[in-house]
């Protein structure tokens, strides 16, 4: 039986008088990897934020294994230890080396020995690829390797789901097929819940599990790629993926077949 890892309920946040996100309710499996898109200002940033609470919903429950993170005993530091976000500008520190920046929140936080840290701070940049680049600072590394250090300081703490804002966006080419596959191959190995925010459907829809939809603050649609594709729900999202995808058919395509097509119907 798949287990249930998050459930957002009812959940609403407002800045002032503005209404970002409006009675968003969905449910992520363990192991799941998920995609929230929408266009600019959709409230797909805000959503990812207040799943990690740096924002704080106005209203709505978030539950992590059936507990309100909200309510929970040790509040929003208690359930960052399980949560890991890897941010769209990398958050590097600049005065640590690439090996410094993975060892530093398992010293300082986990409190683990310098030698373990070390050990699996290499494990992690093995993975990604950055072994090689173990003693460069951040402002000697290109975007994709900069994101790729990223990924493994934040997989190092070992978290139960992985938070993703924007991953590929600075990227292009080569560098971002890279990116996402070494993503998928970390999700598929760890059965790592991962959530990934991104303006792409393209992104989206060959990468996820599930794919959520944002409209102007609601949910659109939440459901496979091949049900997206298949049976879009709404004018917004068949115009939405439509539009989107019209110079990027190929890769749907191959992922797809010829379902693909019922989507300009």
């Amino acid at each position: 039986m798949d287990e249930m890892i998050l459930q957002v309920n009812h959940l609403s946040k407002s800045f002032g008088k503005h209404e970002v996100l409006k009675d968003i309710n969905f449910t992520v499996k363990a192991g799941d990897v998920t995609s929230i898109i929408g266009a600019s200002g959709s409230g797909k940033s805000t959503l990812l934020r207040c799943i990690n609470l740096l924002e704080i919903p106005t209203s709505g429950e978030i539950l992590f294994h059936g507990e309100n993170i909200l309510t929970q005993k040790g509040g929003a530091p208690a359930y960052r230890t399980r949560v890991g976000m890897v941010f769209q500008s990398f958050n590097l520190f600049n005065n640590m080396t690439v090996l410094e920046n993975c060892m530093v929140g398992q010293t300082k936080v986990l409190k683990k020995h310098e030698k373990e840290a070390k050990d699996l701070a290499m494990q992690y940049l093995n993975k990604v690829g950055m072994a090689p680049y173990i003693n460069a600072r951040p402002r000697q590394l290109s975007g994709g390797q900069k994101q790729r250090v990223a990924l493994a300081r934040t997989m190092v703490m070992k978290p139960r789901i992985l938070l993703l804002d924007e991953p590929l966006s600075a990227l292009d080419g080569v560098i971002k097929e890279s990116i996402k596959d070494r993503i998928k191959t970390i999700a598929r190995e760890y059965h790592l819940t991962t959530i990934i925010v991104t303006h792409d459907p393209e992104e989206a829809l060959t990468l996820s599990d599930r794919v959520l939809i944002i409209d102007q603050g609601t949910i659109a649609q939440y459901g496979r790629p091949a049900e997206i594709i298949q049976k879009p729900e709404n004018d917004f999202v068949r115009k939405f993926i439509l539009n989107q995808l019209e110079i990027k058919r190929n890769n749907i395509y191959a992922l797809f077949g010829s379902s693909a097509n019922s989507i300009a119907g």
